[in-house]
């Protein structure tokens, strides 16, 4: 059998609507003055977390660094070092790529 509330108990929805609307105090209206509802907890402006501001301060340190690494290249700075590194690094994968063949062939003949 369905059940139904008693008539005199309030309904959720009712009693939501009064308690997010306070009345407003009565010598604000006998004197004429505008009523504004509060605002809503939560919907005015708020300061944003922590790690957000973390990962935002990281993240324009990185763009500034890729701005003045991408201007010392256009300019053509570069040390030493630097090219003997991009030698190196390119001998590397010549020789990585050298050894995966390698590799995939005895794969492929079956051992």
């Amino acid at each position: 059998a369905p059940s139904t509330a008693p008539p005199s108990a309030p309904t959720p929805s009712s009693h939501a609507a009064t308690a997010a609307t306070p009345a407003p105090p009565a010598s604000a209206v006998e004197a004429g003055l505008p009523i504004v509802a509060p605002a809503a907890k939560g919907g005015g402006t708020s300061n944003p977390p922590g790690p957000v501001v973390a990962i935002a301060i990281l993240a324009g340190l990185l763009a500034i660094s890729a701005l003045i690494w991408a201007y010392a290249r256009w300019r053509g700075v570069e040390s030493a070092w630097l090219l003997g590194l991009g030698h190196a690094l390119s001998e590397a994968g010549y020789r990585l790529e050298s050894t995966w063949s390698e590799f995939t062939d005895w794969l492929r003949t079956g051992h």
